[in-house]
């Protein structure tokens, strides 16, 4: 019998939760995730996409309740340009709080978050928490969009594989400084 995508999703939760690390469709490509506070996991993720581990990654979440902490506190100016792509497929990076993971932030003292509006992964996140979200890829390859690709080339590295559809964004997200405004990526 095959699971519902609500049995998806919890079942991706509680990989997240025991420590895992999960393959899940997000606005554009599939990404891996981890619970970012968690050392070993997101260290499998930067060996798996053989990815330098100071490029830092993405934190994904439902809200900014989630993810306020690894931050600190912008000036008011700098929300407008944020919350006019929040929710949504665009990154923002923030000056990182000292509660910011050092293996999340790599050597910048910035953290890239954002605020999906994407429903699965809202639905993820409300149940595990912020994830990581990085491109399933390995380093300087094209990121895998369908569960087919991930099983033919990485399944045996991963605790748990969320199958469904992408979103129709296409790519990976962009990404923006939240001080400045400036396009990064």
């Amino acid at each position: 019998m095959s699971m519902t995508l609500e049995q998806k999703i919890e079942h991706a939760a509680a990989v997240v939760a025991g420590g895992g690390v999960i393959a899940y469709p997000t606005e554009g490509v599939y990404g891996l995730g981890c619970d970012p506070t968690n050392y070993t996991a997101v260290k499998r993720i930067i060996e798996l996409k053989q990815r330098e581990a100071d490029k830092g990654l993405i934190v994904v979440a439902a809200n900014w309740q989630q993810v306020k902490i690894f931050t600190v506190p912008l000036e008011e100016s700098h929300w407008d340009a944020v919350s006019k792509t929040w929710p949504g497929p665009t990154t923002w990076l923030f000056p990182a709080s000292e509660w910011a993971p050092s293996w999340i932030t790599g050597k910048y003292s910035s953290i890239a978050l954002r605020i999906s509006a994407f429903k699965l992964v809202r639905e993820l996140c409300e149940q595990c928490g912020p994830l990581v979200s990085t491109s399933l890829n390995l380093a300087s390859q094209p990121a895998l969009t369908s569960a087919v690709q991930i099983n033919n080339e990485l399944a045996e590295q991963i605790d748990y594989i969320l199958e469904a559809p992408v979103g129709n964004v296409g790519h990976a997200t962009p990404i923006y400084n939240a001080v400045t405004g400036e396009k990064v990526r």
